[in-house]
């Protein structure tokens, strides 16, 4: 009895403990989100390091889209062309982002978005 799609965007842990706030954060949201009957929850993010494809767990789905070791541009300026197609193919209800890269992605769908914004620069 799914009422909710929901995608949770930003770098999560994959199979460690979170390394950070962000990935604390998302990780603290996954599961208690994944607990519930009532939402269909994606979790989606670019990064190096983890394993590129889709996986389903208990309560959720993790996207992993790996970025390159190599590369001309940073990864955080493709995150845009390579999420956005996939949010638009998922068609959640609502979003949420965690980190700049992601919210860009979400904003272009129009899709209802909700950003977190992790700290604050000194001054």
């Amino acid at each position: 009895m799914t009422s909710l799609r929901l995608a949770i965007l930003g770098h999560f842990p994959v199979d460690s403990p979170p390394q950070g706030g962000v990935q604390s954060v998302i990780a603290n949201l996954r599961d208690v989100y994944a607990k519930r009957d009532d939402i269909e929850l994606h979790l989606i993010q670019h990064r190096r390091g983890i394993p590129d494809g889709m996986t389903v767990r208990a309560g959720y789905t993790m996207h992993n889209i790996a970025a390159q070791d190599s590369r001309v541009l940073p990864n955080r300026f493709r995150t845009q062309a390579l999420v956005e197609p996939l949010l638009v193919k998922l068609s959640p209800d609502a979003i949420s982002t965690h980190q700049p890269e992601y919210a860009l992605a979400a904003f272009n769908t129009g899709i209802p978005t909700v950003h977190t914004i992790h700290g604050f620069p000194a001054n």
